[in-house]
């Protein structure tokens, strides 16, 4: 049998995919929170989650900003939830899954956003969703 057949390494697929996901949504999460730095300092995104919700408005002009807050709010919460969840292994099935379902979500947005489909390919959305739902149908939940 292939080592790449084999349970061990399968094991080791589904652990980097858990971890990989985790971190991505958890340092995004760690960013908007002011975890990285003050937005404006090097390698900072957001910042804090005012400048989050601002790019939200400015992607989707026709967005209220009112409900931009809101929205960032969630996609906030459910990034740290779909992180947390995916690095203890709770439900991993499911927290894939639903990670795989969020980074569609912001890929069509991204599409129809300013930024265009330049951003999608950039920020690796597809990957990202690609490896979340693979990783929810080889994992059972934990």
């Amino acid at each position: 049998m292939s080592p790449l057949r084999s349970a061990r390494f399968r094991l080791f697929a589904v652990l980097l995919t858990r971890f990989g996901l985790a971190s991505t949504y958890l340092s995004g999460v760690a960013d908007r929170f002011g975890a990285w730095g003050r937005y404006g300092t090097a390698h900072v995104t957001w910042g804090d989650l005012q400048h989050y919700a601002a790019r939200i408005t400015a992607a989707q002009p026709n967005f209220p900003p009112a409900l931009a807050i809101v929205l960032a709010w969630f996609t906030t919460v459910l990034e740290a939830a779909l992180g947390l969840g995916l690095l203890i292994g709770l439900r991993t099935r499911t927290m894939a899954f639903g990670s795989g379902v969020l980074m569609l979500v912001y890929a069509c947005a991204t599409a129809f956003s300013s930024g265009g489909v330049h951003e999608i390919f950039a920020y690796g959305l597809l990957g990202l969703a690609g490896a979340s739902m693979l990783l929810a149908y080889v994992a059972g939940d934990a």
